[in-house]
């Protein structure tokens, strides 16, 4: 599916964000996956060998501190559902070396 090697999929307790969590575990991609239920993300995270992190995309600030903090960064694509910021993607897949 992808030469990617890890991605964070917001929205991913449910529906198409599960579903390409799902597709992309499959394929070998490690996955950082967001969601606003602690119990159904955590699940998901178990079941998938993905970290976890309790976050309600809809809520532009929180998405903008969570894509801040360096923990998560990504080299590869986020996987996204509805609506972000273009600063909180772009800190969410910048690189720290290129």
């Amino acid at each position: 599916m992808t030469n990617a090697t890890s991605y964070v999929v917001f929205a991913a307790t449910s529906g198409i964000g599960s579903a390409l969590a799902r597709r992309l575990t499959a394929s070998g991609a490690t996955l950082t996956i967001t969601g606003r239920s602690a119990n159904r993300v955590t699940e998901l995270a178990r079941e998938l060998g993905a970290t976890p992190a309790v976050l309600d995309a809809a809520d532009f600030d929180a998405v903008d501190r969570w894509t801040a903090s360096a923990s998560h960064r990504q080299s590869s694509p986020v996987i996204s559902f509805g609506f972000f910021r273009k600063s909180a993607l772009n800190a969410a897949v910048r690189p720290s070396k290129v």
